[in-house]
């Protein structure tokens, strides 16, 4: 109630707060942790599985028994790490302290390192980047990290087969990872970038993945303050993102002459 000076009652006031991103960021820590408390017992389980059974006193394992479970360990680890790291990042983002160190860079030399740092031993990888595309003022270590996951998704739903374009639209760059799989259902396409989003069926179920990677790559390419989306048929899945032109007034990168050369036809790893 409000009162005069001599305490008699003239009205009342209301005070309204809006809470609806302390509501969202309570919704996000209970998603987030039920999550991280799901992602993390597969790999623990596989770590301590191998672990155990390599130390039984028992048994006598071959070298080639031994290698297998120490490479499993090694790879659960590195999932782990991985996990980790995009729970930081994602973490970040919504607290608005994700940073970026903007760069002049060029689309071909963070498509290079891509493709540098692909483990699979048979794929075919089809590149349509003009030499002439401008560049891209962008944090290169956060597009590497986009292109890796989109990559990875490629491999993991296609058959085998990548294509990644990209091209000059207006103001900005327009960047494509497309693979040859079965295709997201139109239903659950606009859901793709969500947190820990998991289909239904169909692409999903080939996965182990943990449902951040997506939602990564929408986090870091909107920090850019562009953005991604995805287009799907049952030919196969595109993803694509923007990134921002350098502005006249940055002086021009370098060109490293070190740089691995895109050619814009098909490439085979065997």
């Amino acid at each position: 109630d409000v009162g005069d000076e001599s305490g008699q009652a003239i009205g009342r006031g209301l005070l309204l707060r809006d809470v609806t991103r302390e509501r969202e960021l309570d919704e996000f820590k209970t998603t987030l942790l039920a999550a991280v408390g799901h992602e993390l017992r597969t790999p623990l389980a596989a770590i301590k599985g191998h672990a155990s059974t390599l130390l039984q006193k028992d048994v006598t394992w071959s070298l080639a028994d031994q290698h297998h479970f120490l490479q499993t360990i090694s790879g659960e680890a590195d999932r782990l790490a991985q996990l980790v790291s995009n729970l930081l990042d994602l973490s970040r983002q919504e607290a608005g302290l994700l940073t970026l160190n903007r760069v002049p860079t060029r689309v071909q030399d963070l498509v290079a390192k891509t493709i540098d740092q692909l483990n699979d031993t048979a794929i075919m990888l089809s590149l349509h980047i003009p030499d002439d595309l401008p560049l891209v003022n962008v944090d290169s270590a956060r597009i590497e990290i986009v292109l890796r996951n989109l990559v990875a998704n490629a491999l993991a739903y296609g058959q085998s087969e990548v294509r990644i374009s990209a091209g000059r639209r207006d103001d900005v760059v327009v960047v494509s990872v497309s693979d040859n799989g079965p295709g997201i259902a139109p239903d659950e396409l606009p859901h793709v970038f969500e947190r820990f989003y998991r289909a239904r069926h169909g692409r999903q179920q080939r996965s182990g993945g943990t449902g951040l990677g997506l939602a990564i790559c929408k986090a870091f390419i909107e920090a850019h303050g562009n953005a991604i989306w995805a287009e799907s048929s049952v030919q196969g899945t595109t993803i694509s993102f923007s990134l921002p032109l350098v502005s006249p007034a940055v002086p021009p990168v370098p060109v490293d002459t070190t740089a691995v050369e895109l050619p814009t036809e098909e490439r085979r790893f065997v």
